[in-house]
């Protein structure tokens, strides 16, 4: 197998299976908070060579979150308390002397990081959910909104004629390609009073354009039986609000979760929720291409091998050399050819964070701006995680064939291969997120999440599934996971 020649680490593949195995372990200590015995990092192995990337990750977002994004003096001196450590020179955001330290006693410190770390993700977890009540989101939106507001009102106007009058927009919080916002006009013949603004990002880590959507909405309306809301306005202009923009109508329910289900309480209708997206995405995937303006086809494995190594190439780039990434380099190159089957669309960033719930029903699959030709599997592979998680793998699988989806897209080495492709895809999006927030292109700290946080748990992911091929494969066992 050829590689590219960027003086990319060299693992052999007996250590990237033992690396695998410490990646979970430590990744789900620093993740689940537990407190226990880590094993020995030997020094100058791979396995500290990792161990070190993800604790560098973690210093150094959690230095710039206290310099950059609001934390106060008592905010670092607990993340030290709880490290053990004297307070952090925060003006050095490699915090050089926790270099040092860790290098002279690096089993007693990686432990003392990670339960420092559990503590602070929980901080950071609760202040993004306290943006969320609406005290949090008039503080931290209401600039915005009024903003848009003063552009928008005169668009409203002129587009749909005298009469109306914009009354609230409220900007949702997150969103790390584009900026949602909640319109409410007043009554009028000519649109609905409660609307979905959506508006490009100024800097953002996907070039996709909101407007782009417009084509794509019409269509799936079209086909019927797709929970998505209806076109109202779509704008190639970016002189107007900044960047181009959609408006549609508000679609009913809640959103159903995060990107990463063990985050947030679960709501309790939300398994049939996620069965019936089985269907739909049955109907989805089985419906004539041409719709969507592709030309029917296959997906063709020389396509998905460049492809993979661009992908490869930009995350090297970015600065991320980590055994899981590179053993799912390889693996994809070596099972390149399990990518191939038919072209169909789909909608490419499925997740909790991408569907609204309502009684125990789909009210609303959203955010179609990934969407295009590809294979189905690919959508499958994205909801992995979160059928593992609510164990629904067999009712979800029976629904999307009744909804007209192919079984050969359930088939374990194609459902393999995308798994991994969406998590590796998933990564480099994250590290460049990541490089936007350090070298101070943007300030957002959603960003900042994505490429710290959000990266670390995809790495996470990514090494459970590469050592779930491992032990299918045979090369380890039951007791080494």
């Amino acid at each position: 197998m050829s590689r590219p020649t960027t003086g990319a680490a060299e693992f052999q593949v007996p250590e990237l299976i033992a690396s695998v195995r410490h990646e979970i372990e430590m990744r789900q200590r620093v993740l689940d908070g537990a407190v226990g015995e880590l094993r020995s990092i030997a020094a100058g192995t791979i396995k500290d060579h990792a161990a070190r990337d993800a604790l560098d990750n973690v210093i150094r977002c959690l230095a710039l979150v206290a310099v950059q994004d609001g934390w106060n003096e008592a905010d670092t001196n607990e993340y030290a308390q709880h490290a053990g450590l004297s307070v952090p020179d925060t003006n050095d955001p490699g915090w050089t002397g926790f270099h040092k330290l860790r290098s002279t006693r690096p089993v007693q410190l990686t432990a003392r990081l990670m339960q420092a770390e559990a503590h602070m993700l929980a901080k950071i977890e609760s202040r993004r959910d306290a943006v969320g009540t609406a005290q949090g989101r008039q503080q931290a939106t209401a600039a915005t909104a009024d903003s848009i507001s003063s552009q928008l009102a005169p668009y409203l106007y002129n587009r749909f004629g005298p009469g109306i009058e914009l009354i609230a927009c409220e900007e949702v919080p997150g969103g790390r390609s584009k900026e949602t916002y909640l319109l409410t006009v007043n009554a009028n013949p000519a649109l609905p009073t409660r609307m979905v603004l959506r508006l490009d990002r100024k800097r953002a880590f996907i070039a996709s354009q909101a407007a782009a959507e417009a084509s794509v909405i019409v269509a799936l309306g079209k086909l019927g039986g797709m929970p998505v809301p209806d076109l109202l306005a779509a704008e190639a202009d970016p002189s107007i609000l900044g960047g181009t923009f959609l408006i549609t109508t508000r679609m009913s329910g809640v959103k159903a979760g995060e990107y990463f289900p063990e985050l947030h309480p679960l709501l309790p209708d939300i398994v049939p929720a996620v069965i019936e997206l089985g269907a739909v995405l049955g109907r989805l995937h089985s419906a004539d291409p041409e719709r969507f303006g592709i030309v029917p086809g296959r997906v063709r494995a020389a396509a998905i091998r460049a492809r993979i190594e661009e992908i490869y190439l930009k995350t090297l780039k970015a600065g991320l050399v980590a055994v899981e990434f590179e053993a799912a380099y390889r693996w994809l190159l070596d099972h390149v050819e399990a990518s191939e089957g038919p072209l169909c669309f789909v909608h490419g960033d499925l997740g909790l964070h991408n569907i609204l719930v309502g009684n125990g029903r789909l009210t609303a699959l959203l955010d179609w701006e990934l969407s295009g030709p590809g294979a189905a599997a690919e959508d499958l592979g994205s909801l992995s995680h979160v059928l593992d998680f609510l164990n629904i793998h067999e009712e979800f699988n029976s629904s999307y064939v009744d909804g007209g989806g192919s079984s050969s897209s359930l088939e374990l080495e194609h459902m393999n291969f995308y798994k991994i492709l969406r998590q590796f895809k998933v990564i480099q999006a994250g590290v460049t997120a990541r490089n936007m927030y350090l070298s101070r292109e943007t300030e957002d700290f959603v960003l900042a999440n994505a490429g710290f946080d959000f990266a670390l748990r995809c790495r996470t992911i990514l090494a459970q599934t590469m050592a779930s091929i491992y032990k299918e494969a045979g090369e380890i066992n039951d007791n080494e996971i």
